[in-house]
């Protein structure tokens, strides 16, 4: 942390510890206990996320949390952010739309690291993406073949397909549920996250477009045949979800 300190380099640290993880599948709770399956303890999340915040306070290191979940690595967040910690976080879709539960009808495509949580911890989520809290929204993208994400939750990888479905799935279960603002949510998906990184942010006149077009009113039912991405390991398969993007502009060259 302190040479990333020295080149200002921002430090994205992998908060889960597998030695902690062990053999869980998904977070402990009522419904993990009705599949009869292992647990993955809360420490295993929380004490990296401490350790990382504590590392930074210390030694002034940036650092972005890519995949905050649930209610009690929001507050610490929240918290670090108050004390003036360099800290910058996102989270996913599935973690403002779904929650352990969903495991039980989705089973595999649901299977995610960090894995979902509770109502409260959906809840949570949805409040700091609103008030600030969380900087962006990433999809988390981890496309897994038909073998791969089998129907054994046991067996199952752990991954979902984000790509496609981030910006309909932001839409549906934030704009059109008045949790955050046209200009919060273009914030959230573009604009924070070009900051975070270091690249141009916004549209600049006499500069290449760097944009994307969209409908927020159109609806989509994703499909197989609606998604680009190789694998369709998604939970939202088969779901009819608003939004949809039109058309997308990198270096002044459309690519999409």
């Amino acid at each position: 942390m302190l040479a990333c300190r020295a080149s200002d380099s921002l430090l994205i640290p992998a908060c889960l510890d597998r030695r902690l993880a062990s053999d869980g599948v998904m977070r402990g709770g009522r419904t993990a206990k009705l599949l009869g399956l292992a647990a993955i303890p809360e420490s295993a999340f929380l004490l990296p996320l401490v350790t990382a915040l504590i590392l930074s306070a210390e030694t002034g290191c940036r650092i972005h949390i890519p995949a905050v979940s649930d209610a009690e690595s929001v507050s610490l967040v929240r918290q670090a952010k108050s004390r003036g910690v360099p800290v910058t976080c996102g989270t996913s879709p599935l973690y403002f739309s779904m929650t352990d539960s969903d495991v039980f009808y989705y089973g595999g495509s649901a299977k995610v690291i960090p894995p979902l949580g509770t109502r409260r911890d959906r809840e949570s989520v949805c409040e700091a993406l609103s008030d600030g809290t969380i900087d962006c929204i990433s999809s988390l993208h981890t496309p897994l073949t038909k073998p791969e994400n089998c129907q054994e939750l046991k067996k199952c990888l752990f991954g979902a397909s984000g790509f496609d479905t981030a910006f309909s799935a932001s839409v549906t279960y934030l704009l059109k549920k008045n949790i955050v603002t046209p200009d919060r949510l273009a914030a959230l998906l573009a604009v924070n996250p070009a900051k975070i990184t270091g690249r141009k942010a916004g549209i600049t006149p006499g500069a290449p477009a760097d944009l994307v077009i969209a409908d927020t009113d159109a609806e989509t039912v994703v499909s197989s045949n609606t998604m680009k991405s190789k694998s369709v390991n998604t939970p939202y398969l088969g779901m009819t979800l608003t939004g949809c993007v039109k058309a997308v502009f990198s270096g002044g060259v459309r690519v999409f």
